[in-house]
């Protein structure tokens, strides 16, 4: 796509194409904004994508059907589970069924449909991998590189950097519970006194760091393991978790101990989360590089990073994990991130065999995947249980320091009329503590979320007059440009709703980077919409919701919540923690620290090429899973050339 006048040109197209799909009445509305530059237009394959970009914004049925066959690779040994999976029962996935749960006793793995038909159970495991090949996926890009300012590097870091500990993927593996292994550390668990207070890392040795001034390369050792900690614990946003860490000791070169507060049965698990990802302490006296240029010893290399466009991964040549059977990992040479935020794009990218994976946002985008590409792997997960989409209000407003006025905007939504709208039922309620902190296997009902989840107007319309509000008031709802359009669908009826009990709201949408600063800067006034990463272990709440946190972004202070976040920091005891969270979820969902509606299923497509990466209730393949890069491998079927080679 050298030639402007053709870029243009493609532009006008897939405008006019995406206006010609609205007057037709085609699957979904999406923004007309279109933010792919020739680089990324060029690496969907330039004008051999136009026709599936066509089918995806409504073309004819010709269109689809060529787009369908061009996507399939040949079928590859193993994939009858797969093939099960989209054959086996269960709903019709015609994007207009509401996906209501199954009643208890009547299922097998869950409640929830479209889970227990897609089940990861089914997914196809084993084969020899291939070496090489290019994995191209979509997530979104963080506004810089800095591990200790970047919470959305969660999402990306398990390739660049590594972790003391990981989750552990794979086809023996419960992917409903959280399973540890050891990633820096060459031993795993941890060595842990009794009374929870010491925890010793054996550090694995000859890691090196990647080879980039001004580290080039040295080996990793268990000071630098230190420096990053302190680092986190002084300023970052992660300092509410490193908070309970007392000091750190290095006895040697390879041996790390963590000597804590208190009782510390969560240390381990954070340890293993994608937050404190080790940085060398050479780039703490170098700010710029520290935002701009990543150094650590994940699975690859960042090569280039255009913003809003796209970045490339290359791999680590000198990476220390190895497979089990010795051989160099990662298998595939790359991975490349495009920037989309249109998923009409996305969708018509998948489709045309140009993007290996995708999670389709809804329930017609599934049907839409499922009867173009049929050879598709499906997987759906209710929801990943440590990622909480919420509104949360600035506690700072004197209006919202009524509880009445919370509970109120609460009770006036009709969060039923909105599953449907929004997910079509393929969606759970949302609350505040993720359900397996609580010892649950799925997530709560809303009728069993207490009295103010209940649709019940008249009395948010009492509770607001007893506020001292009969006639309502004006607020906003802040949001980034890039949110999907079922949460947007979702924001939308619910200043609907608040509107017809007198609360006029506006939805004001911000930049991407500027919604992220605007929430740890704590700098709005009335509502922002957030996604908040809680964690593979409950003691996370901590920073959600303790007065010190930085990303306690509503400003959030409340005696009984700091109490019991205190009380579950010290229990080693798992159901006694547990007790403690339900106990803390129940209390949080009477004083509505936010609004707290629904999460959609988290729903992932990939081609029949793509092995050895797959999403757990916690840990997405492409986002706080994507360590798992490093094991993924790609069959020579891969469309465009982009598959391994046999070995």
């Amino acid at each position: 796509m050298e030639d402007e006048e053709e870029l243009s040109r493609y532009y006008r197209s897939l405008e006019e194409a995406m206006k010609w799909a609205e007057r037709e009445g085609g699957p979904r509305r999406y923004p007309r904004r279109v933010v792919l530059r020739a680089s990324t237009l060029a690496a969907l394959g330039g004008a051999t994508v136009m026709p599936a970009l066509l089918a995806a914004c409504g073309g004819s049925s010709k269109s689809n059907a060529t787009t369908g066959n061009a996507s399939k690779g040949a079928a590859p040994p193993g994939n009858a589970a797969a093939t099960s999976a989209a054959t086996n029962g269960g709903p019709d996935i015609t994007g207009t069924q509401n996906l209501t749960p199954i009643p208890d006793g009547q299922f097998k793995y869950s409640r929830y449909p479209l889970v227990e038909k897609y089940n990861w159970r089914y997914l196809p495991w084993g084969g020899t991998p291939t070496q090489g090949g290019n994995l191209v996926s979509n997530p979104l890009q963080p506004p810089n590189w800095n591990p200790l300012r970047q919470p959305a590097l969660n999402s990306y870091g398990g390739r660049l950097w590594s972790t003391l500990g990981r989750i552990l993927y794979g086809p023996n593996v419960d992917m409903e519970k959280v399973n540890l292994q050891g990633d820096l550390a060459s031993k795993w668990p941890p060595e842990a006194t009794p009374d929870g207070l010491n925890f010793t890392y054996q550090i694995t040795q000859g890691v090196k760091w990647a080879n980039i001034a001004p580290v080039n390369g040295r080996e990793l050792t268990a000071d630098d393991v230190k420096a990053a900690y302190d680092a986190y614990a002084k300023d970052s946003v992660w300092s509410a978790k490193a908070s309970a860490v007392d000091h750190i000791e290095t006895p040697d070169k390879y041996t790390v101990k963590f000597v804590m507060k208190a009782p510390s049965a969560f240390w381990p698990a954070f340890t293993s989360e994608v937050t404190f990802l080790i940085f060398p302490p050479e780039q703490l006296s170098n700010p710029d590089q520290l935002n701009d240029t990543p150094i650590g010893t994940g699975p690859f290399l960042l090569k280039e990073a255009p913003q809003n466009d796209h970045f490339l991964m290359v791999r680590n040549p000198d990476y220390f994990h190895k497979d089990a059977s010795g051989r160099q990992l990662p298998y595939i040479d790359s991975t490349r991130q495009n920037w989309i935020t249109d998923y009409a794009v996305e969708l018509a990218a998948y489709r045309a065999g140009q993007q290996d994976f995708t999670g389709p946002p809804n329930l017609t985008q599934l049907h839409a995947i499922v009867t173009s590409v049929p050879d598709s792997i499906i997987e759906v997960i209710p929801k990943d249980p440590a990622v909480q989409v919420a509104l949360v209000f600035q506690m700072k407003n004197q209006i919202f320091q009524d509880v009445r006025v919370r509970r109120a905007m609460s009770m006036a939504i009709d969060r039923n009329a909105i599953f449907k709208t929004a997910w079509q039922g393929a969606c759970v309620p949302a609350e505040p503590v993720p359900y397996d902190y609580q010892g649950l296997s799925e997530p709560t009902l809303i009728k069993d979320q207490g009295q103010w989840a209940q649709y019940d107007p008249n009395q948010a319309k009492k509770l607001l007059s007893d506020a001292g509000h009969p006639n309502g008031f004006k607020t906003s709802i802040i949001y980034s440009n890039t949110i999907a359009t079922d949460y947007l669908t979702a924001y939308q009826q619910m200043v609907a709703y608040w509107q017809a009990i007198g609360i006029q709201c506006d939805l004001v949408p911000q930049e991407s980077t500027t919604a992220i600063q605007t929430q740890l800067n704590k700098t709005f006034d009335g509502l922002i919409s957030i996604q908040v990463v809680a964690g593979y272990d409950g003691e996370t709440m901590y920073q959600l919701y303790h007065t010190d946190s930085p990303l306690n972004a509503g400003s959030w202070s409340d005696q009984m919540t700091e109490d019991l976040l205190t009380q579950e920091r010290t229990i080693l005891d798992a159901a006694k923690r547990q007790a403690v969270f339900k106990q803390l979820n129940q209390h949080l969902l009477d004083v509505l620290p936010a609004v707290f509606v629904g999460a959609r299923h988290r729903m992932v497509a990939l081609h029949p090429w793509v092995r050895g990466i797959e999403d757990d209730i916690h840990s997405w393949g492409g986002y706080w899973g994507s360590w798992q890069q490093s094991v993924c491998w790609l069959l020579p079927s891969a469309a465009g050339g982009r598959g391994g080679k046999a070995v």
